[in-house]
């Protein structure tokens, strides 16, 4: 982990470097989980590849690729899936301490504990998304508000909701759980009924809640869900696509650079072969064989010039 860190941070030298969750000493409030690329992240004006792992901070804004895919998950233990061609910003990621009374006996003193109270905003700007509470942020504490494109804003407070920005007609799913719709212009709405469906068609003021399909209702989840095995990344998987290999340390700056930019997470490893360093472009963690050779093929084909390889770190 260590070398990968090092050689990561000399793709990021012309901006910032993002912080790897991993090796952070406290949890993040949001980091990526898994994801397809390409994928970046703009953050204080520069605009790079997002990784597997990387720590995510109030105000920076995810966009995916007509093939790119992001999974996050955030301090409450809810998951963030955001699908193609999408836009997401990070407008607030806090945690706040509350202050719980868990003593109600009058005769003595209260006891109190601090809670984590995570904050969240989001504004979906273009694409779907889903949220989901997981088992592991059952009872936790969250105020999260997302607003998808001109529709409306959510509130939400543990539940599972699939939404899209979409310029035919923003609208939300209520998968399970309950929701606050607060439209301008409109009186705010309470969903509370599971698999339905609030649409706002272009140009309406308000909209009206109805029934899911439940056909339309596993589309729409299929295009938030990783495609796995056809290029899955995580900071732990065991595969490795090599780009390229070569000895001249400026050249392969130069290709890193430019794959960084098409929003590929590639890393520099020095690696020796009978007394020469070369200087190996690679791209880590994919899931399994099968997401690194479906890569592997991808690159080929966009870059005939390209001919990587296929390893396993472990």
């Amino acid at each position: 982990m260590k070398a990968w860190i090092k050689v990561l941070l000399i793709g990021w030298a012309s901006g910032f470097a993002p912080a790897i969750a991993a090796d952070a000493g406290t949890d993040p409030l949001a980091s990526v989980q898994r994801l397809q690329q390409p994928t970046w992240v703009e953050r204080a004006g520069v605009r790079l590849p997002v990784y597997p792992a990387m720590e995510l901070l109030s105000g920076d804004q995810l966009v995916t690729s007509e093939t790119g895919k992001l999974l996050l998950r955030f301090a409450d233990g809810s998951d963030v899936e955001i699908g193609n061609s999408a836009s997401i910003h990070l407008r607030q990621l806090s945690m706040e301490a509350e202050i719980k009374k868990v003593s109600t006996d009058d005769a003595a003193p209260a006891e109190s504990s601090a809670e984590g109270l995570f904050r969240g905003a989001l504004g979906v700007l273009k694409g779907a998304f889903r949220f989901t509470t997981t088992a592991a942020g059952l009872g936790r504490q969250r105020a999260i508000d997302i607003s998808v494109g001109e529709m409306a804003t959510i509130g939400i407070r543990g539940t599972d909701v699939w939404g899209k920005a979409d310029p035919r007609g923003d609208f939300v799913v209520l998968i399970e759980g309950e929701i606050s719709v607060d439209r301008r212009g409109a009186p705010i709405l309470t969903m509370a009924d599971p698999q339905t469906i609030y649409k706002v068609p272009d140009g309406a003021v308000d909209g009206e809640v109805n029934k899911v399909d439940p056909a339309d209702l596993q589309r729409w989840a299929m295009e938030t869900r990783l495609d796995y095995g056809d290029g899955v990344v995580a900071g732990d998987g065991p595969y490795v696509v090599n780009l390229a290999s070569m000895e001249r340390v400026d050249y392969a700056a130069s290709l890193l650079a430019d794959f960084q930019q098409k929003g590929y997470a590639v890393n520099i490893d020095e690696v020796g072969v009978s007394g020469v360093r070369w200087q190996r472009l690679q791209i880590i963690g994919f899931l399994t064989g099968a997401d690194a050779s479906a890569f592997n093929q991808s690159i080929r084909q966009k870059f005939p010039a390209i001919q990587p390889w296929v390893m396993r770190r472990y």
